[in-house]
């Protein structure tokens, strides 16, 4: 992720800005790290929704992995809420 971050800022990494609907996503980040929350004694829940956010659809998928892969690697107990909020 670091690596992302200099290579847009030097303008080597060119975002694509485009119509991401999040419920794809967030159904793709809870079937990859609920088996990891629950095998640390964690909840993951996902809050549905139907928008979408103007984003590069790699670039937030990146940063939303890192923050759920942190949230479950650093929590000690009780759950991880990944909702979006207008």
């Amino acid at each position: 992720q670091l690596l992302d971050l200099s290579r847009l800022e030097a303008g080597a990494l060119r975002p694509a800005p485009a119509a991401v609907p999040l419920a794809p996503l967030f159904a793709r980040l809870a079937a990859d790290f609920a088996p990891q929350a629950g095998a640390s004694g964690l909840t993951l829940r996902i809050v549905p929704t139907r928008l979408a956010v103007e984003s590069d659809a790699v670039l937030l998928e990146r940063i939303l992995r890192n923050l759920v892969a942190n949230a479950v690697r650093y929590t000690r107990s009780g759950g991880i809420v990944l909702r979006f909020r207008k």
